[in-house]
């Protein structure tokens, strides 16, 4: 007779195999979510395999009993966390047109990785690196099984040839379900990709030790003791620069990948970081893993004006025109608010949080510099592009037409960037949204009258479709083989 736990457990495994079938059949077929099925199948396939029959659990204590069945229905907690994830890549919650140009873009910095773009119930994007994950599962994989009376491992499905080697990277890039379809906010993936390019290059930024953190501290507060209310050094709560350096590398981290964001997609990035989360604003709030809102503002109003790097200094009029004027005087306006930390475990916390900030700030240039040499072996978007794409493109989207490619193609052409269209996107949907109104009900009937968010809404699809059309062009002359995969 089959034994009760085994029994349980071969018909959860029955229910999990048909769910990986329905879920291959919703979500967009490509490589990576391929791999993560293939995972799921994997795991299914190393339990069965090494299930117990009754003569194998024959004479055992039911506490051996159990020790054997967990050793194999501890797998499936992976199976639901590698479900959950390729559920959300379902093709009905992710714009379908971003998928191929946000997979190249990405692969422009990072040409081993597989990424799986998903949408999530959050007001935020994530950056998931997950190949370790993989990689402890099939480590996981070895379960032991009897053989002629004896328990060994078994190592034989993990080598099956189908599955293949685990690629050199694995991403997962989450995008706001709720905000899948205003296109615009996605140049905030700047940021993302930030967290990628330190992860790979995190030995190129300086790094303190302790000794130098708490020196920085004690000169810090040595010249403006005000500034912490105290009289010297000595006053300071015991173990506030041991609180500074555990700030201090989250902060580091979020700072790099927000310069990283900007250095990539230009003002588009500081458009859709401000737009996004303004509603949320949570001014001088910080955590541990996030410097205050407030700073991060500053930082992006400033390295617009170029006041950290001087070679990337946004002079453009169209910063004068009408919305983007007022858009930017609101960020300017939160931004120079001065900063007063808060933090709800206390004065010691944000003391520890003024000094650890002072301290990125000291070092933002030399984050810069380091940034703009490794991302200017790709591409750096700066003020010569942002004026020569708003030159060019600009009527277009204005007049409610997708930014046309090159017809016919000329010889040498590229198709257009990711960051050329949303930044052009966000320039006119700023600067020119009500001037289109204006002419768009200038030529209705008045009982057919179009309002400002209809407007917007038509210009994001209209934003998109030339993101499609740039991919189109992108796939003709890779087939033309003008351009190399």
């Amino acid at each position: 007779m089959e034994d009760f736990y085994v029994e349980k457990l071969k018909e959860r495994l029955r229910s999990l195999r048909g769910e990986v079938y329905t879920v291959s059949r919703e979500v967009l077929a490509s490589e990576s979510s391929q791999r993560i099925l293939d995972c799921v199948l994997l795991i299914i396939d190393a339990i069965e395999v090494s299930l117990p029959s009754p003569s194998d659990l024959e004479g055992l204590e039911e506490r051996e009993k159990e020790i054997i069945i967990k050793r194999r229905s501890g797998l499936i907690v992976y199976i639901y966390q590698l479900l959950g994830i390729i559920s959300s890549a379902n093709r009905k919650d992710v714009p379908l047109e971003l998928i191929s140009p946000l997979t190249r873009y990405l692969k422009e910095f990072f040409e081993e990785c597989h990424l799986l773009i998903r949408s999530v119930p959050a007001l935020n994007y994530y950056f998931i690196p997950i190949r370790e994950k993989l990689y402890e599962i099939y480590v996981s994989l070895e379960i032991e099984h009897k053989d002629n009376g004896v328990f060994c491992s078994e190592t034989k499905i993990k080598e099956n040839p189908k599955y293949g080697e685990l690629p050199a990277e694995f991403v997962i890039l989450s995008i706001p379900k709720v905000e899948k379809n205003n296109i615009l906010y996605n140049a905030i993936l700047g940021h993302e990709i930030g967290h990628g390019i330190f992860k790979d290059h995190e030995s190129e930024f300086l790094e303190l030790d302790f000794e130098e953190i708490r020196r920085f501290g004690e000169i810090t507060v040595a010249e403006n003791p005000e500034d912490f209310g105290v009289s010297s050094v000595g006053d300071l709560e015991e173990g506030i620069f041991e609180i500074m350096t555990g700030y201090l590398r989250e902060w580091r981290e979020e700072v790099i990948c927000d310069i990283a964001g900007f250095l990539l997609f230009g003002p588009a990035f500081l458009f859709a970081f401000f737009d996004l989360f303004a509603p949320v604003f949570k001014s001088d709030e910080f955590s541990t893993s996030h410097p205050p809102d407030r700073g991060r503002y500053n930082l992006m109003w400033k390295l617009l004006n170029g006041e950290y790097y001087p070679g990337i200094k946004y002079r453009s009029k169209v910063f004068k025109e009408k919305g983007i004027k007022e858009f930017l005087g609101v960020l300017e306006s939160v931004g120079m608010v001065e900063l007063e930390f808060q933090n709800e475990e206390g004065e010691k916390y944000n003391k520890a949080g003024l000094l650890t900030w002072r301290l990125i700030e000291r070092d933002i240039p030399s984050i810069v510099n380091t940034l703009t040499e490794i991302i200017r072996k790709r591409n750096i978007y700066g003020p010569s592009e942002f004026d020569a794409d708003i030159k060019n493109y600009a009527d277009y989207l204005a007049n409610i037409i997708p930014i046309p490619e090159e017809m016919p193609l000329i010889e040498g052409s590229v198709p257009l960037s990711l960051p050329t269209i949303l930044n052009v996107g966000w320039y006119v949907c700023l600067a020119r949204l009500d001037g289109i109104v204006e002419t768009q009900n200038a030529l209705k009937h008045p009982d057919k009258q179009v309002t400002k968010a209809e407007v917007f809404d038509k210009l994001q699809e209209i934003i998109l479709k030339s993101i499609e059309l740039s991919d189109y062009k992108f796939l003709w002359e890779l087939y033309r083989g003008q351009l190399e995969c």
